[in-house]
């Protein structure tokens, strides 16, 4: 869940990246579950694989509501 909204949400994204404990503070998560997600945050290769689908992600849902004005 917090994997597919760091993809989809920009501002979570940011937040998730620069200041990990933040983003985690709403969610119920076990020390694993918190230091795993706090290692992806620290990561620079998953950042930017992380990116690249949040970029592809929104250009997919401007091209799907492109398509859903014409129609």
């Amino acid at each position: 869940q917090i994997i597919g909204r760091v993809v989809i949400d920009v501002r979570f994204r940011t937040l998730f990246f620069t200041e990990v404990e933040r983003a985690l503070n709403n969610y119920d998560l076990t020390d694993h579950e918190t230091k795993v997600l706090t290692a992806v945050s620290n990561c620079s290769v998953i950042k930017t694989g992380i990116s690249i689908a949040g970029f592809r992600y929104r250009q997919i849902e401007r091209s799907c509501d492109e398509d859903d004005s014409s129609a």
